[in-house]
């Protein structure tokens, strides 16, 4: 229900992989989707630790900038020069860790474009989605209807709900790709504490006055930052995130 009415992906609870944090169910998803020796395009900055994921699967990271004048957006022309016969997977975070820039629909679109030209996985990690602001508006790949087989869709109760420590997250991907996904996920995890289970349903079922409240508190530290970091324009620049 969550992912039709938040993110616009129509699932069924067999395309539903529960991990333990979104990062389990990333690895296990880059050791889905990869061979040893295949190359996998990161926008960076980047995430370190889907560096690392990649590195475990022995593929090689393909590192591609981002546009960082305009806020760090996708550089598509850039990730277009980018695919090679080895090019197996794109990997990003959106909204980013770490610069905090949300790639918009048009730009994820594009992405699409390029995975289905050349039959490319996609790995999303959407552990933000729900922390934008100045009227950036959160996109998933994922409800793309032709992207269906070519995207795997990873989120986390972490940010959302400050579940921290429970280390419970979740994944879709298409009927064809859960089975490979689970080859790594059992070995790495079995299964997901129960208990966190029980706490990710009571969090996805009561009030969620609490996610709104996040958001606003984030806002607010981050406009006092700006703020503070204002004040040294003369020692150097920043991208507002």
């Amino acid at each position: 229900k969550k992912l039709k009415r938040d993110n616009n992906i129509d699932a069924d609870i067999s395309q539903v992989i529960v991990s333990v944090g979104a990062i389990e169910g990333l690895a296990a998803a880059v050791m889905a989707c990869i061979d040893p020796g295949d190359e996998v395009i990161l926008p960076s900055p980047t995430y370190s630790t889907h560096v690392n994921q990649v590195v475990l699967a022995s593929g090689k990271p393909v590192f591609v900038p981002t546009i960082e004048e305009q806020g760090f957006v996708l550089d598509i022309e850039a990730i277009k020069k980018a695919v090679t016969p080895k090019t197996k997977a794109i990997m990003y975070c959106s909204p980013s860790n770490p610069t905090g820039a949300v790639f918009s629909e048009e730009q994820l679109r594009q992405i699409a474009e390029i995975a289905l030209e050349h039959d490319l996985m996609v790995i999303t990690d959407e552990a933000y989605e729900y922390f934008t602001y100045d009227g950036h508006r959160h996109f998933s790949i994922g409800s793309i209807p032709e992207m269906q087989k070519n995207v795997v869709s990873c989120f986390t109760f972490t940010k959302t709900y400050a579940m921290t420590g429970w280390r419970i997250g979740y994944l879709h991907a298409h009927d064809e790709v859960i089975p490979q996904i689970n080859k790594a996920h059992i070995p790495f995890a079995i299964c997901t504490p129960v208990i966190s289970q029980y706490a990710a349903l009571g969090a996805l079922k009561g009030p969620q006055d609490c996610v709104k409240n996040f958001r606003e508190k984030y806002l607010r530290a981050r406009n006092l930052m700006c703020e503070r970091l204002n004040k040294l324009s003369h020692i150097f620049e920043y991208q507002k995130p």
